[in-house]
């Protein structure tokens, strides 16, 4: 197999400028609009607690999230994103994509296609590879084209002292305390154990290869 090239390089922070609030974007974390010289216009969201104190953490699990998924996924398959200090605050860039049609919240994966599910199922490795579980309907996008993004991995890792999330389950949902919906694995998962729906396993087997062709010091220097 032949390793997929990264993403675009984003711009550094004297390249952007100020546009606007972005909370017109929805979420529940505050963002702000910038753009580049180019007009090309990106999302910066402060990496911060839900009480505001500063939680620097949240940016590098999900640069970390964005730099693994550039090696296991097609290029497209991922948003790109670093951390940045910005306003006087550590958080990420990425850019604002265009063509965006709503969440998995408004489009349930039932109505999906079998590629548009594939590659739903491809995203959990990545996913469980950095435990995260707030892998819900809402943290993924659907384009106009018909791609499916992951997005929103600031929970990498918050469950790695819980033993319970050391072994795969249908029923391991720990967000469920917060009032959040199930990861979309599970309901997925789910309905293949059931027989509702047919999934072919092997699909997953590139970004498995992948993911195991990097070598553990690799892998040390990305965390």
């Amino acid at each position: 197999f032949t390793k997929v090239e990264p993403g675009p390089d984003l711009p550094s922070e004297s390249q952007l400028k100020y546009v606007k609030n972005g909370s017109y974007l929805g979420g529940a974390g505050s963002k702000s609009i910038y753009k580049d010289a180019k007009g090309q216009e990106y999302i910066f969201k402060p990496a911060v607690t839900k009480s505001g104190y500063a939680a620097e953490y949240k940016a590098y699990v999900q640069e970390l999230a964005a730099q693994l998924g550039e090696q296991l996924y097609a290029q497209g398959d991922t948003v790109p994103l670093r951390t940045v200090k910005l306003e006087n605050k550590m958080g990420t860039l990425q850019p604002l994509l265009s063509g965006v049609t709503g969440d998995l919240k408004a489009t349930s994966w039932k109505n999906l296609s079998p590629e548009q599910i594939r590659r739903i199922v491809e995203e959990h490795v990545l996913d469980w590879t950095l435990g995260n579980f707030d892998s819900h309907a809402g943290n993924f996008i659907l384009l106009d084209n018909g791609r499916i993004l992951g997005i929103d991995k600031e929970q990498c890792f918050r469950y790695l002292n819980d033993a319970n999330s050391g072994s795969m389950s249908l029923t391991y949902h720990p967000n469920a305390h917060y009032g959040e919906e199930p990861p979309i694995y599970n309901q997925i998962f789910e309905a293949f154990a059931k027989g509702q729906i047919d999934l072919d396993l092997n699909s997953i087997l590139p970004a498995l290869q992948r993911l195991e062709a990097i070598s553990d010091s690799e892998y040390r220097d990305m965390l």
